[in-house]
């Protein structure tokens, strides 16, 4: 199952606004986190499989990272 990704980093490359995943068509899921982390467009760490997860065992299509 292909997995478009996504991710809006600042110019510095220091900051990652968001982060996109989509598996299917269909609603997003939204998370919010409070901590950094270390994903970006092509790369996941724990919490974005994680949260990848949790979206498509709610039946979610994809989900956004903010």
């Amino acid at each position: 199952q292909a997995i478009h990704s996504s991710a809006t980093i600042s110019n510095c490359g220091r900051y990652r606004y968001t982060l996109e995943r989509q598996w299917s068509r269909g609603e997003t899921c939204l998370f919010v986190g409070l901590n950094p982390s270390t994903a970006d467009g092509m790369t996941d760490d724990a919490t974005t499989r994680k949260c990848t997860a949790l979206a498509q065992n709610w039946g979610f299509a994809g989900l956004t990272m903010v």
